[in-house]
């Protein structure tokens, strides 16, 4: 499942004016703020016995071969994976044991109505964030 975010097309234009290498950084940072949200709607609503699900589900960042920004939220797994939570297939798509319990795909949808203010809320902090640490190396 994927959620696309389009950015304002005024805004982008003016932060690439103003400072391309800031405005790069400041997008790449809001997706992913966007992403552990998504991430954290998704810990809560694991089933808890170890833990090691919860733990498994991870925000990584990554550029496209278009350049643009990407952040995914995913479950490490595998030998060299710190909390391996291989299982989480199961728990998401269910067996013929066991159920499907969505964990995911709830998260995504659950999200999907406050993309929006969510994606205002973060570029906001976002930019604050970067104005603050400007105007202290200026010494304003």
């Amino acid at each position: 499942m994927k959620i696309e975010i389009r950015g304002d097309r005024d805004v982008i234009e003016l932060l690439e004016v103003i400072a391309p290498r800031e405005a790069a950084s400041l997008v790449r940072a809001t997706v992913r703020a966007v992403a552990a949200e998504v991430r954290d709607d998704a810990r809560a609503a694991v089933p808890v016995k170890s833990g090691t699900l919860s733990k498994a589900i991870m925000v990584r960042g990554r550029r496209t071969k278009r350049g643009l920004i990407r952040a995914d939220v995913s479950v490490t797994r595998g030998k060299g994976a710190r909390h391996d939570a291989f299982y989480w297939r199961f728990l998401e798509y269910g067996t013929v044991h066991i159920p499907e319990m969505a964990i995911f795909r709830r998260a995504a949808e659950a999200f999907r109505p406050n993309l929006v203010p969510v994606f205002r809320a973060q570029f906001g902090r976002k930019l604050e964030a970067v104005l603050k640490r400007k105007a202290k190396t200026n010494g304003v």
